[in-house]
């Protein structure tokens, strides 16, 4: 139904069935009006229509349904014929007009009953008719969208719809002016109430900026205002792990993605320092941690590249929208066909676009390369450019750390859900991040009280302890939850069992009371098993020159230690 919808009511109308349907309506409209500014006469007229949804006439609704979507006429029928009774406390009202806010299928409804008019608008002599359900564009010579702007309000009428002049917007292109439009348009859309004039040369369109470098600026600075008393509350949480969730997931860069991918980024890029600046102090203010400058590059990276996923706005600007730009410009050719897909290669914005981007790679992408590729594959590309200049100035240690933090396993406290077992104190989570980031505990080194060894700042000594610390209590931390979930799938688990190694020789006689087996399970498919956990880290110095080069290597080395100890593994 989603497809028929599109092919039926397409290119007219952007609201129904069409992915990217609002992208593709702001890079139409924004290249007609960069092609026409040298070209004389030129108008473009944002349609506003009063309480649309509500006044379109259900007769239509109900002929053009039929008309279009016969599958659907029944349904549509038996829900529109006869009015509905909509209850406001005690107050009854018979709904008989419009379709009903809420309804599935309201927009396609909406959508179908203006077709005749949409279709009508596109056969006439107008450069541009496009439509976003109710919020509609006409664009081309003065006297053509004139003649168009009588034709909605006649034929408007008998679809039970009015424009609302107060706010339509009159777009002048390039040298017009007032005077130009007065013999073509009603006065009321050229003047307001005061005697002043409303001819606009910057406009926003389906919440995109569509004008010169600083209205775009300012468009964008607003949103970032609007998400600052986000921010603002978030710094107050005071709990770390569900701040830097909700920061991540529905504060941070998502925020402004709209204006990345419809938006030029070299007209918004004062608006997203700002906001990169913000979403860093508000970090702050949740963990307590000041970050430096490669910090916050580690930090703005994807969790795969050992990053906390606090995208910046400013670096994936450029890869946004060059993604947008190339993945809808066969549409636009479609919508307009005076747009010209193959030229978009060569439009400025796409240009400064794709240098900026190319500026952050290893190998720089042309125009064209880019506007192929989708943003997650561009913005792959700057965060393993990012990673790989990290690791290249790193030392051996933290090299392997790096590669550590970047594996599924490392990364999983960041995307655990805040509440019940994988609920974090936000000391425990603080520190965590630390040793991610690698941010020190203290100002120096000094002696471990386990095992009197140098414990370094950075407190990477705790997890290689042979006395004790982190390692022994990750291992026993680890076999409590695996015993758990054993005993939960009815295995009988037993913690630390002596007796599974009998001596084969006199002389080993004492194997018998060892416990070679964190967890045995008496029956494992049929087949008694013993649990083996260990405990490792990348940071040991026998390991820690492989683990630079290759994640889990020292996993990988200790399994194969444990697996030859003794011949347990066989056992």
């Amino acid at each position: 139904m989603q497809e028929y919808a599109r092919r039926t009511l397409w290119p007219t109308q952007l609201g129904v069935g069409v992915k990217s349907g609002t992208e593709i309506g702001i890079h139409t409209v924004r290249a007609w009006v960069q092609r026409q500014a040298a070209v004389p006469g030129k108008v473009l007229l944002k349609l506003d229509f009063v309480n649309t949804f509500n006044r379109i006439s259900r007769h239509q609704v109900l002929e053009s349904s039929a008309s279009h979507f016969p599958g659907l006429a029944r349904w549509v029928t038996w829900c529109y014929q006869q009015p509905s009774a909509l209850q406001f406390g005690s107050t009854t009202i018979q709904s008989a007009g419009g379709v009903q806010q809420g309804n599935p299928l309201g927009p396609l409804l909406f959508a179908t009953a203006i077709h005749s008019l949409t279709q009508e608008l596109r056969a006439g002599p107008l450069d541009l008719a496009v439509f976003y359900l109710d919020d509609g564009i006409i664009a081309g010579d003065a006297a053509a969208v004139g003649a168009a702007l009588a034709h909605i309000q006649t034929r408007g009428a008998t679809l039970g719809l009015a424009l609302n002049p107060a706010k339509c917007d009159v777009i002048a292109v390039g040298s017009v002016c007032d005077a130009d439009l007065a013999g073509h348009l009603p006065q009321e859309f050229l003047t307001s109430s005061d005697g002043s004039s409303r001819l606009q040369r910057n406009f926003e369109f389906l919440g995109g900026a569509i004008g010169d470098d600083t209205f775009v600026e300012a468009h964008t600075t607003a949103r970032v205002a609007a998400v600052s008393p986000l921010l603002d509350a978030l710094s107050r949480l005071g709990d770390a792990q569900v701040g830097l969730r909700l920061l991540r997931s529905c504060a941070g860069c998502g925020r402004l993605v709209h204006s990345m991918r419809c938006n030029p980024p070299h007209s918004q890029a004062s608006a997203f320092q700002l906001f990169d600046a913000k979403l860093q102090a508000t970090f702050s203010s949740i963990t307590g941690l000041h970050l430096t400058a490669e910090q916050r590059c580690q930090a703005g990276r994807s969790l795969g590249f050992a990053g906390l996923g606090l995208r910046s706005s400013s670096l994936d600007a450029p890869a946004a929208f060059l993604a947008s730009v190339g993945g809808c410009a066969v549409a636009c050719e479609e919508v307009d066909p005076a747009y010209v897909a193959a030229a978009v290669v060569f439009e400025p914005a796409c240009t400064s676009a794709a240098a900026s981007l190319s500026a952050c790679l290893v190998h720089p992408l042309a125009p064209g390369a880019a506007l192929s590729m989708k943003q997650k594959a561009l913005t792959h590309l700057l965060y393993e450019a990012s990673w790989q200049v990290q690791l290249a100035s790193s030392s051996t240690t933290r090299q392997a750390l790096l590669r550590s933090e970047a594996e599924p396993g490392a990364r999983a406290f960041l995307t655990a859900t805040p509440g019940g077992s994988t609920r974090m104190e936000t000391a425990i989570f603080v520190t965590k991040l630390r040793h991610r980031l690698g941010i020190p505990d203290s100002v120096q080194d000094c002696w471990c009280p386990q095992c009197h060894g140098i414990l370094d700042a950075l407190s990477l000594h705790a997890g290689t302890c042979v006395a004790g610390g982190e390692k022994t209590l990750r291992h026993t931390a680890v076999r409590d939850v695996l015993c758990k979930w054993a005993d939960r799938a009815g295995l009988q688990p037993e913690k630390e069992r002596q007796g599974l190694l009998l001596p084969q020789r006199p002389e080993e006689v004492g194997a018998q009371n060892r416990r070679p087996a964190d967890i045995f399970l008496p029956s494992l498919h049929g087949t008694p098993a013993a649990l083996d956990l260990a405990i490792t880290a990348p940071q040991r110095q026998d390991i820690v020159a492989q683990a630079a080069g290759a994640a889990l290597a020292a996993a990988s080395a200790y399994a194969a230690t444990k697996a030859s100890h003794l011949n347990t593994a066989h056992l």
